[in-house]
């Protein structure tokens, strides 16, 4: 339950930031050096995160199988990010960004099916579970500041929260 919680943290911060940073336009700190402000390119990365978002609060964080459902869909969604041909080129710090954020999103969730399927190193998964939600909580700051937004006024979900 309480990693559901986490999960479900995770994916309202991430509207939350993706549609802040959709309407702000404050220069980002990357290397970049400017802000993605493609609107299709946005406007994707929007719709598939919302997207997520979504399936990421209907995830059963005590069932193996809602959770191995949810990594192949992060997966499809990743690869989509990583076999654009056509990144637009003040973008692509930000399309990195988001490959980055899926994948650790995907870790955050393989760690939990680890939790439940390893019962015998609970706290060896409960302490990777709060270092990983630090990690998917910077990747979508990051995600959020090459879009032109500030970091994400959220606090970073943690395990057991």
């Amino acid at each position: 339950m309480r990693s559901k919680i986490v999960l479900l943290t995770l994916a309202l911060a991430l509207v939350a930031a993706l549609s802040f940073a959709v309407t702000s336009r404050v220069t980002p700190v990357n290397a970049q050096g400017t802000a993605c402000d493609d609107k299709a390119y946005l406007t994707g990365v929007g719709t598939d995160f919302q997207s997520l978002g979504a399936d990421l609060k209907a995830v059963d964080t005590t069932k193996v199988q809602s959770l191995i459902a949810q990594e192949l869909s992060i997966s499809v969604l990743r690869q989509k990010y990583e076999d654009m041909a056509n990144v637009p080129a003040n973008c692509y710090v930000t399309n990195l960004y988001v490959l980055a954020y899926a994948a650790n999103i995907n870790d955050l969730l393989a760690l939990q099916t680890g939790l439940l399927t390893d019962t015998a190193n609970a706290d060896v998964y409960n302490k990777a579970l709060t270092a990983q939600s630090a990690r998917v909580k910077k990747f979508g700051d990051l995600v959020t500041q090459s879009m032109g937004g500030g970091a994400a006024a959220t606090a970073a979900p943690t395990a057991g929260s």
